[in-house]
């Protein structure tokens, strides 16, 4: 009977395990996520390309464009988690010794629109970063009725942190970062942003995690 009712705890404690495991705070309504680029050159050679996010899934995508002395790079590493987004992104221009005009034009933005079903504990940290003649790098997190969680930015010519600890109410988010230039006759120029916003576990359900993991190992022991 006693081991019995061990069986039949261990299996409730699981299942509990996998009910937490497996909720999914982020309910995500609309991306947009694109990195996209061009590299005019002195001679008259041109290069473009661009590249966006097909739905939720990662999306990774460096873009080198290459025309005579000029070199653009466009570039975002982003993954939109069940209880968490990360990304990081920037763009880069090398001109080298003109005589001709040349040019070159980057983009790497996000723009995530989610849903806060229940109020939620998160932690957001990161970084935006400017340098060279590069238009303003800026993030954003705002809630539909909750207004301005975080607005960074405009920078230039610095690094700039993100950080939030906090919680957030139920509500609709939209989470957007940005770095872009387009400039000609000019040197090189460097600008981008690194995030995670992340919940952050409950006290009750960690140790509901721990509980579940300790009960089938002992089983296992056994």
């Amino acid at each position: 009977m006693i081991v019995a009712l061990r069986n039949i705890a261990g299996l409730a404690v699981f299942a509990l395990t996998c009910a937490v495991a497996t909720a999914q705070p982020f309910n995500y309504l609309t991306q947009t996520r694109l990195v996209a680029t061009f590299a005019q050159g002195e001679d008259g050679g041109y290069e473009e390309d661009d590249a966006s996010a097909p739905n939720f899934g990662p999306f990774n995508v460096t873009l080198t464009m290459i025309a005579d002395s000029t070199t653009s790079v466009a570039s975002q590493n982003s993954t939109l988690g069940p209880s968490s987004i990360s990304a990081s992104g920037h763009v880069q221009a090398t001109l080298g010794v003109l005589e001709d005009p040349a040019g070159a034009f980057a983009e790497s933005s996000l723009n995530v629109k989610f849903q806060l079903m229940s109020p939620q504990l998160v932690n957001l940290t990161g970084q935006i970063f400017h340098s060279g003649p590069a238009d303003p790098v800026r993030f954003s997190l705002i809630g539909q009725n909750t207004g301005t969680v975080l607005n960074s930015g405009p920078i230039s010519n610095s690094t700039f942190p993100l950080g939030f600890a906090g919680m957030l109410p139920a509500d609709t988010y939209t989470i957007m970062a940005s770095s872009s230039y387009e400039f000609y006759e000019l040197p090189g120029a460097h600008v981008g942003y690194a995030f995670e916003l992340s919940v952050v576990p409950e006290p009750a359900s960690a140790l509901l995690l721990a509980a579940g993991a300790f009960v089938v190992g002992r089983r296992r022991r056994r």
